[in-house]
């Protein structure tokens, strides 16, 4: 931050209230644990159903898209893209949404142990 910066202050800051409003209340939710097979990932997703769920997995990369649909015609989006451990089998992973939670799980691959080279 610069002198300048910092005698006028952030010049969003006036808009800040504007942004919360449409920011989701789930957005931060995101919760990380594992065991000896898998590593799970949990977000709270209050009131959003599956048909309203997008999932994909690419590149050590999971894209979440929830599309809601509000009874007046108007829709709102809902975005986050969660990079995952790199040690991740893409075979396998698998999604469960139940009372508002979403879990997802993620085979972890096996590890790559050294190979002993026999000299002839």
């Amino acid at each position: 931050m610069t002198s300048f910066d910092s005698f006028f202050g952030d010049p969003f800051e006036a808009f800040a209230p504007l942004f919360e409003v449409r920011r989701p209340r789930y957005e931060s939710s995101l919760e990380w644990f594992e065991d000896d097979d898998h590593y799970h990932a949990r977000l709270d997703l209050p009131g959003v159903k599956k048909e309203d769920l997008k999932l994909e997995f690419e590149a050590d990369i999971v894209t979440l898209s929830v599309r809601r649909t509000k009874a007046d015609g108007s829709s709102s989006k809902y975005e986050k893209r969660v990079r995952v451990p790199e040690n991740v089998e893409s075979e396998g992973v698998g999604a469960k949404l139940e009372d508002g939670i979403l879990t997802l799980s993620f085979p972890k691959a096996p590890e790559k142990k050294p190979i002993k080279i026999e000299i002839a």
